[in-house]
C-alpha cells in the first residue's frame, strides 16, 4: 500500500507575520497541524526586536499582533497522483529527514513540543469561560428579584410580559371636562393676596403653632412667665418668611441701626429681644405624645394642617405633575438628603404634586427606608400613596398624571390603566419588562400608559 498517497505529503514553510501564516492555509488542501513561532534570533536580525508594537487604543477581541521573528507551519498536502513519489521518498524508512537534526535549534524544538502539548490540552479539556451578566436594580427587571432587609433575603416575584405587535389596545379612559376654579369659586377673584395666604395658613395653623410653643415653654423648659399671643406667632412668621427672599449675612442685622443694613419692617414689627425668645421655644408638636417611629412627627401636625388647606377647592388642574422637591438643610438630621448634580444637593426630599402651573395639592416628606418589607418600589409607592391622597378631592379619573423615569414601570401604568387613571412617564430601559419592541436608543421615549401596545 502506498503510504505517502493515503496520508498526503507533510511539508514545513516559513511565513514572516501570523496573518500570512493564516492567509497562507485557507486552502482546504493544506492542513497546518504545528505552528511554532520562532525566536527574533531565528529571523531577520535587521527587523527583528523583543518590543512588540501593540496599538493600545485597538481594543477588538479580534486583534492580533506582529511576531518578532518569523512563524513555522508544519503542514499536510492532500495526496494525488503527482506527488505520489514525493510521499514515498519521504515514506521512505531510510529517509531520516522527520528524524530531530542535531543542529536545529533546541529553542524551535521546545517551542514546537510545547505548542502541541497545549494544543493537545485544550482539545481533551476544553475551558468553559463563564460569562459576565449585567446586574440591574431591584425593580421590575425580571421575571424574579431577591433583596435583603434586616438580614435576610426577600424573594419578590413579577409577572413577566408577553408581547405582540399585533395586539390593541381597548381601554377607554373616562375625559371629562374639569370646571374651572374661577367657574366653580367666583368669589376668589376679587379678594387681595393676603386672603389666599389666609386661605393656606389659616388661623387654625397660627393657634396651634401658638399652643405648642407655649405648652414647650411651661412643660419642657419650665419657664411659666412666658406667653405669646396669635399675632406674635403671625409676626414671628413673617419676618421669616421675609428673611427667605432678603437675605442678611447675619440674624442680627435686621435690626441694625445702619442704614444700609437695617430692615426697618422687621424693626418696627418685633424687637430682636422678643424674636429670640419665641424662636427658642418654638414647638409644632407635643413630646409626650408624638407618633413612635415617625422621623419627622415633631412637625407632622403642620403638614398635616397644610395638606388639608391645598385642597379645600378640591384639585382644579387636569394635567397633574408628581416628583420631588428639595429644601435646603445643613444641619443634622437622620432624614438630610444628598443628591449628587443637583441644585440643591443638600437638604429634605419632598415629594410633591402638583398642577401644571405649579401649584401643590399634596406634599409628603421623604424618611429614608421604610421598615415594612414591600415588593413594590419606591417610585410606585409614592405614585399610589398621591394618588390615594388626592383622591377623596376629585375624580381622579378626570386627571392626566405625569412623571419621570425614577416612578415609571410597566407594573405601575398597567395597574394605573386597570383604575382608569391616564398616566404619562419615561422610562429606563431595564423597566419594560424586557420588550422586544424598545430598543436602548429609544429608551428615553415617552410611554403613554404602556405606549408599546397602545394604539392611537
Amino acid at each position: 500500500m502506498n503510504v505517502g498517497s493515503f496520508y498526503g505529503c507533510r511539508k514545513k514553510c516559513r511565513l514572516r507575520t501570523v496573518a500570512e501564516a493564516l492567509d497562507e492555509f485557507q486552502n482546504d488542501d493544506l492542513h497546518a497541524d504545528t505552528v511554532v513561532v520562532l525566536p527574533p534570533a531565528a529571523g531577520d536580525s535587521s527587523v527583528d526586536s523583543d518590543v512588540e508594537q501593540l496599538n493600545d487604543n485597538d481594543l477588538r477581541e479580534d486583534q492580533m499582533f506582529e511576531t518578532a521573528g518569523e512563524v513555522e507551519v508544519e503542514y499536510e498536502e492532500a495526496a494525488g497522483e503527482e506527488n505520489s513519489e514525493i510521499a514515498e521518498q519521504e515514506q521512505d524508512p531510510n529517509d531520516k529527514s522527520n528524524e530531530p537534526d542535531d543542529n536545529e535549534p533546541v529553542v524551535q524544538r521546545e517551542a514546537g513540543r510545547q505548542l502541541r502539548k497545549r494544543q493537545k490540552t485544550k482539545s481533551s479539556n476544553p475551558v468553559k469561560v463563564p460569562v459576565k451578566r449585567r446586574k440591574t436594580p431591584d425593580s421590575d427587571s425580571g421575571p424574579s428579584n431577591t433583596r435583603k432587609q434586616n438580614g435576610k433575603s426577600q424573594s419578590i416575584a413579577t409577572t413577566m410580559t408577553t408581547w405582540k405587535k399585533t395586539v390593541k389596545f381597548h381601554k377607554q379612559f373616562i375625559n371629562n371636562p374639569l370646571t374651572s376654579l374661577a367657574d366653580t369659586y367666583p368669589m376668589l377673584q376679587s379678594l387681595p393676596p393676603m386672603a389666599y395666604f389666609d386661605f393656606l395658613f389659616d388661623e387654625a395653623m397660627f393657634r396651634l403653632l401658638a399652643d405648642q410653643t407655649s405648652l414647650y415653654a411651661r412643660v419642657d423648659k419650665n419657664d411659666p412667665s412666658f406667653t405669646v399671643t396669635l399675632a406674635d406667632i403671625r409676626q414671628f412668621c413673617g419676618i421669616l418668611l421675609l428673611s427667605g427672599y432678603h437675605t442678611l449675612p447675619e440674624e442680627s442685622h435686621y435690626w441694625s441701626n445702619q442704614l444700609d443694613l437695617g430692615v426697618s419692617v422687621v424693626s418696627d414689627a418685633m424687637s430682636s429681644k422678643r424674636f429670640q425668645q419665641i424662636k427658642r421655644y418654638f414647638h409644632v408638636a407635643d413630646n409626650r405624645h408624638l407618633e413612635q417611629g415617625n422621623k419627622v412627627a415633631k412637625i407632622k401636625p403642620l403638614y398635616d394642617a397644610l395638606n388639608k388647606n391645598l385642597t379645600q377647592f378640591g384639585v382644579f388642574h387636569e394635567q397633574l405633575s408628581i416628583d420631588e422637591s428639595m429644601v435646603p438643610y445643613f444641619g443634622k438630621h437622620s432624614c438630610k438628603m444628598f443628591i449628587r448634580g443637583k441644585p440643591i444637593r443638600f437638604g429634605y426630599k419632598i415629594w410633591v404634586m402638583a398642577g401644571k402651573d405649579g401649584f401643590p395639592y399634596h406634599l409628603k416628606i421623604y424618611t429614608g427606608r421604610e421598615e415594612a418589607s414591600t415588593a413594590s418600589p419606591l417610585g410606585t409607592r409614592v405614585v399610589k400613596h398621591m394618588v390615594d391622597a388626592v383622591q377623596p378631592h376629585t375624580t381622579i379619573q378626570n386627571h392626566h398624571i405625569f412623571f419621570d423615569n425614577f416612578f415609571t414601570s410597566y407594573q405601575l401604568l398597567e395597574e394605573l390603566t386597570d383604575n382608569g387613571i391616564r398616566a404619562t412617564g419615561t422610562i429606563r430601559e431595564f423597566r419594560t419588562s424586557k420588550s422586544s419592541l424598545l430598543t436602548s436608543s429609544f429608551q428615553f421615549r415617552v410611554y403613554y400608559n404602556s405606549l408599546l401596545y397602545y394604539n392611537t
